[in-house]
């Protein structure tokens, strides 16, 4: 039911993709309720769109290429020292799930809001301009949930992260790299996949 070929569409898309692959906990990308969480809730400071794995964004009008999508988290819950944590994802050959295929599909269908100037607004910001609401995000899984004959009564926002989580588990990564990710203090993996 997106519009994909619409800004606002992709950008859906895009957090849905953010949310599984980033382990994602709600309030790091999306708006709850009628407040965004100011300390949490990325900026596009915090994602770097790379080019040749340089450190820096890719040009306008260039796309990144093998790239490396660098999510920052400034205020990390298990980081007690202050210094954030990053993670990145590479270039997939699956565009329909490659998070820089879409990055750069919307930097091509709203060049303003990548402009350094904007670098302190939400990322996930509609061209209304308010933050892409939780409530969205949840009826589309729970839509999808319904048309997959699924109960869509088990389906949250959280479905992304714990789903993100799972496949990273059944894909044999280590549970140190899931629990990286994932940012969790806790070191039982079993209880979140």
């Amino acid at each position: 039911g997106l519009d994909l070929e619409s800004y606002d569409g992709a950008l859906t898309w895009f957090a849905i993709l953010m949310g599984f692959y980033f382990l994602l906990r709600s309030s790091e990308y999306l708006r709850k309720g009628g407040e965004v969480d100011q300390q949490k809730c990325l900026r596009w400071r915090n994602i770097t769109w790379a080019i040749n794995n340089s450190t820096d964004d890719a040009p306008p009008g260039i796309d990144c290429d093998e790239v490396v999508v660098v999510v920052f988290h400034e205020f990390s819950k298990n980081d007690f020292l202050g210094q954030g944590t990053d993670n990145n994802i590479k270039k997939c050959s699956d565009t329909r799930v490659c998070i820089p295929t879409w990055l750069n599909t919307l930097r091509r269908l709203n060049p303003a809001a990548f402009k350094e100037s904007r670098s302190d607004e939400f990322m996930l910001t509609m061209t209304d301009g308010t933050v892409l609401p939780k409530v969205v995000i949840e009826r589309l899984l729970k839509e999808a949930s319904t048309r997959l004959g699924l109960d869509p009564r088990l389906m949250s926002s959280h479905s992304l992260r714990a789903g993100g989580c799972t496949a990273m588990y059944n894909a044999k990564f280590g549970d140190h790299e899931i629990q990286r990710r994932g940012r969790w203090v806790s070191k039982l993996l079993e209880n979140i996949c």
